[in-house]
């Protein structure tokens, strides 16, 4: 069987390395905080970094874009309205990796910098384009807020389908005093994000109750969620010993193999004590940036075959999403879904989701999910969706 393995691994690296990115290890951290979404104020800061796999140098520029409220398509604001400065700069700071045997150069890029800042609340894009070839490697999202309205949210487990069952239904109010609105359910739009992730954003748009400076949202169908399980969870802090969830490290030319133990199916709600999908790069030997090594790292879920469906590994590490370079699909040989990515050490979490988005261990209302809320507003004769309320409803508290 150990035979086996090893030759399916290096068939399902080939098919990984082919389908990843081109931007490894990306990550997007608002004031210093990788546990929360993206969200800062029109003060605060934003970091982004990644890897490109090799030593030689890329030119990256980055280009920041001011988005409408459902992220389809830029607003209609012309550059030097959400911009101070200059669009379109390179990154400066980056580094080759030291003593790895995956090579790889890091950048790093902060916003604010000397060259550009924002000057809008909402919703910003950045894409990255290797300035030589045109080659566009990636992009990502972050949101500025501008505290004007209050969100207050609640969460039962008594829902409109079930009563601890497998959902979770959420209650809104959103009070808008500060804010000179005629008609809120044109003007306000509120988005609840659960645990997140960008496949699991709902947009509340008829508040069944308005009063003078607010409205709220309640037995709203679209604000019952499946309750999920808690995040799966693994470390690789070093080659030499097992970290957490890990059941071995091998090496199979020319990289390092991190097996991790199998997802069980689950019949019962198991509490474990998570984040709900962070990523922290980090190692046991010196700076997590430009020291960690690349791992090929194999899931796998035990659970019986459901026709031709796929499972997808979700995250703060796959940006929130089910992307192709994160599915695992069932191997006739081993009895089981199985697939690999490479990825940098650290600490990681996940949940194994069916490709309709429902978690493979089922849901249980005890599920301890976080549920992000922001509200936009876009005045009459206004081009450009505000962001002016966000807050985070921690199922923990």
């Amino acid at each position: 069987m150990k035979r086996i393995i090893s030759v399916l691994f290096a068939f399902s690296l080939v098919v990984t390395l082919a389908a990843q990115s081109a931007l490894h290890a990306l990550q997007v951290v608002a004031d210093g905080d990788c546990r929360k979404l993206p969200v800062t104020t029109l003060d605060g800061c934003i970091d982004i970094d990644f890897d490109i796999l090799g030593h030689e140098y890329r030119r990256i520029v980055y280009k920041i874009e001011h988005m409408q409220a459902d992220w389809s398509a830029p607003s209609d604001l012309i550059e030097s309205e959400f911009l101070a400065g200059f669009d379109g700069n390179p990154i400066e700071d980056y580094a080759e990796s030291l003593n790895t045997t995956v090579l790889y150069t890091h950048y790093h890029l902060s916003l604010p910098n000397d060259n550009v800042s924002v000057l809008l609340s909402g919703n910003y894009r950045v894409t990255f384009t290797d300035d030589d070839t045109n080659e566009r490697l990636g992009e990502v999202r972050f949101m500025v807020v501008d505290p004007l309205v209050g969100i207050r949210a609640t969460m039962t487990t008594h829902t409109d389908r079930d009563i601890n069952g497998r959902d979770q239904q959420l209650e809104l109010e959103v009070s808008h005093s500060q804010l000179s609105i005629i008609d809120p359910c044109r003007e306000l739009r509120t988005v609840v994000m659960q645990n997140r992730c960008w496949d699991r954003v709902v947009v509340c748009e008829d508040p069944n109750i308005i009063s003078a400076g607010s409205v709220a949202y309640t037995h709203r169908p679209y604000l019952v969620f499946r309750a999920g399980a808690e995040y799966n969870k693994f470390e690789v802090l070093e080659k030499h010993s097992a970290g957490l969830g890990l059941d071995r490290i091998e090496y199979h030319a020319p990289y390092e193999h991190v097996v991790l133990y199998p997802v069980e199916p689950m019949h019962n709600y198991t509490y474990d004590e998570t984040y709900n999908g962070v990523y922290v790069p980090r190692n046991s030997r010196g700076d997590a940036a430009t020291e960690s090594e690349y791992y090929v790292v194999h899931f796998a879920y035990a659970g019986d075959r459901r026709g031709d469906r796929f499972i997808y590994l979700v995250g703060d590490f796959t940006q929130g999403r089910m992307q192709p370079a994160y599915r695992l699909e069932w191997n006739d040989d081993l009895g089981m879904y199985e697939g690999s990515v490479m990825l940098k050490q650290g600490y990681y979490e996940y949940q194994m989701v069916w490709d309709d988005g429902s978690c493979v261990t089922g849901d249980y209302y005890e599920t301890r999910n976080s549920y992000a809320i922001m509200t936009y507003y876009r005045q009459r004769g206004s081009r450009y969706d505000r962001l002016c309320g966000f807050n985070v409803l921690d199922i923990k508290d």
